[in-house]
């Protein structure tokens, strides 16, 4: 198992010095847009299961385990102090709502890059290419498959990095939405239950 997780390796590290330093910073780019792909999921962990109506129940006393959960706990915090009142309330949900879009623009960001750089790499091979061809008729055909080398594994790096990256980050957005939806649908809720301790 060991030896063809090397032999992987070895290749990928191949393919990649083939590109020269645009596949290096490719790389780069596909451990940053995936590191903040986690961090961004784990961001919009909703926390509770089941209906929202449960969240106010749930939530008060156990730890947060995700944006519901954190959202309710500091909102029924503010209520819960003398003066409290929808002004908190509304705060606290701005607040979650920013928390919402962590992340998102540079997660956007690295998606459209990845295909750029790609494309930068295809002009630079291109231009090794025709540069190592022109003014003469005895070129060097490692110079010529070098340039093309460089065009075809940046682009095919680009792409590979970029597409998936972009599923993620469309799937997340609509993550964000529904969490948007849900802190809108809990405040409502917050305050309802407030409204109801205070007439009583």
């Amino acid at each position: 198992m060991s030896a063809l997780l090397d032999a992987a390796l070895a290749d990928a590290r191949t393919v990649i010095a083939a590109g020269g330093w645009i596949s290096w910073a490719l790389v780069g780019i596909s451990v940053m847009l995936w590191t903040i792909v986690v961090l961004r999921a784990l961001e919009l962990r909703r926390g509770v299961r089941g209906p929202l109506r449960d969240a106010l129940l749930t939530s008060a006393s156990a730890a947060p385990r995700g944006v519901i959960d954190r959202f309710v706990q500091r909102a029924a915090a503010a209520l819960a102090r003398p003066g409290g009142c929808h002004h908190d309330l509304d705060r606290w949900t701005m607040h979650e709502i920013d928390r919402t879009e962590s992340f998102g623009a540079v997660l956007n960001a690295l998606v459209a890059a990845a295909p750029l750089l790609g494309l930068l790499g295809t002009v630079a091979g291109m231009i090794e290419t025709f540069a190592s061809m022109h003014g003469s008729h005895h070129h060097s055909d490692e110079s010529v498959a070098g340039g093309i080398s460089i065009a075809l594994v940046t682009t095919q790096l680009g792409l590979a990095i970029g597409i998936p990256g972009l599923i993620a980050a469309r799937l997340l957005d609509r993550l964000a939405a529904r969490r948007r939806r849900e802190l809108q649908a809990t405040r409502t809720l917050l305050a309802a239950r407030f409204d109801e301790g205070r007439a009583s």
